[in-house]
């Protein structure tokens, strides 16, 4: 079921933000025995695609909600958009990744709706539904950055992720990534 997924996916994401905004440690006992409450008890029953399997809970249900879309990605490329995109996705979210349409990049519908006098994602919303934006640059504009304001004022309760990498591995990344003639995007 198609709720049930997202629902569960939902609480992972949550989870995960838990864990980075707080910068949770992990707690050990001695002789690395789990008190109960903090062994994984609530998985659903039936058998979730593995981007979907949380390690374990460590976050109440009574914590669980709904983090608000859309969720926008401010990162940069190479930082784990096409991850975040393919988790979304997984999870059962419309998410774009760089193309809001099969005719226009995130980048030019951010920038012409704010052009036009609307939210940075209006007419990338109008011409194909989603929930995830986890590629909005086209790697030489970059609307997540030059229109934040905008961003925020449009989108006050939508939920932006930074996505991060180590510097020397995204060095690597981008150094070895020209656009192809055929893909990735």
């Amino acid at each position: 079921d198609s709720v049930e997924k997202a629902d569960y996916f939902d609480k992972i994401l949550e989870e995960e933000m838990h864990r980075q905004h707080d910068g949770r440690k992990k707690h050990q006992n001695p002789g690395g025995l789990q008190n109960k409450s903090s062994q994984s008890t609530s998985h659903p029953k039936q058998k979730l695609p593995s981007c979907l399997q949380a390690r374990n809970d460590t976050i109440a249900k009574s914590s669980y909600r709904k983090l608000p879309t859309p969720y926008i990605n401010l990162g940069f490329p190479k930082m784990g958009t096409s991850t975040l995109h393919s988790f979304f996705e997984c999870g059962g979210y419309k998410s774009t990744h760089f193309r809001c349409s099969m005719s226009m990049s995130c980048a030019k519908c951010t920038s012409q709706s704010v052009l036009h006098g609307f939210p940075p994602l209006k007419e990338c919303i109008d011409e194909r539904p989603s929930d995830v934006f986890a590629q909005l640059d086209n790697g030489t504009y970059f609307p997540q950055l030059e229109l934040l304001d905008e961003f925020v004022e449009g989108y006050p309760e939508a939920t932006f992720f930074l996505t991060f990498r180590d510097m020397e591995k995204w060095y690597h990344s981008i150094s070895h990534w020209p656009p192809r003639k055929k893909g990735p995007h």
